[in-house]
């Protein structure tokens, strides 16, 4: 029988495509290790002091380059999030503990809720300083996130209730065919913005540090 808590999970695991507007002229970058210990992000404020890093940087001086090395860098810890959900439901298929595999969805929806956001700000960010391509990619790849996201979690669904039917089957198999397409459409923008990003650093490469004369 499907867990109750999954039934609804495709609402709660919907993502806000809001923008996050700062109040100042700085962003804020919060470098935190609660995605490696797979907290969400309603933890970070309970974070011990010492495992969050706080960088203040003003956004006029946020280059194209920077902003696409940061897309690249929420867009692999994105994979990453998607892989501790899989081995999340393999724990849960094997010991059937639905308060701590309800706890691991909550936690990853926060997770998956945080990297787009952030995601959308590089967007609106790159937008502004004129990278309408490098936006328009990234536009693009969002939608297939979220794409991607539903027939993860239609997947969760059944594998959780339990594949019984030829119905069953049929919708795993075209659940399993779709998403296979997406991750590569997904690979291929990827691939695209990397290729952006490796001319923006071509076109404007570390300035060479002074030799220490002392």
């Amino acid at each position: 029988m499907l867990p109750p808590f999954l039934v609804s999970a495709p609402n709660y695991m919907h993502l806000r495509e809001g923008t996050r507007h700062s109040k100042h002229a700085s962003c804020t970058k919060k470098i935190s290790l609660w995605k490696r210990f797979g907290h969400g992000c309603g933890d970070v404020a309970n974070t011990p002091q010492e495992l969050v890093m706080e960088e203040t940087t003003p956004e006029k001086f946020e280059t194209p380059l920077a902003l696409l090395k940061d897309f690249l860098t929420l867009q692999e810890e994105r994979v990453h999030t998607y892989q501790r959900f899989d081995e999340n439901l393999k724990n849960f298929l094997a010991d059937h503990n639905e308060a701590e595999y309800l706890r691991h969805v909550r936690n990853t929806t926060s997770a998956f809720q945080s990297l787009s956001e952030e995601i959308i700000e590089i967007r609106r960010k790159l937008e502004a300083k004129g990278h309408r391509r490098e936006g328009e990619l990234i536009g693009q790849l969002q939608d297939q996130e979220r794409e991607k996201l539903r027939l993860t979690v239609g997947i969760h669904q059944l594998k959780t209730r339990g594949v019984r039917t030829p119905g069953d089957e049929e919708q795993m198999h075209a659940h399993l065919s779709e998403l296979g397409g997406i991750i590569d459409t997904i690979g291929d923008l990827v691939d695209e913005i990397r290729e952006l990003k490796n001319a923006e650093q071509e076109r404007n490469p570390p300035k060479a540090h002074p030799a220490d004369d002392s």
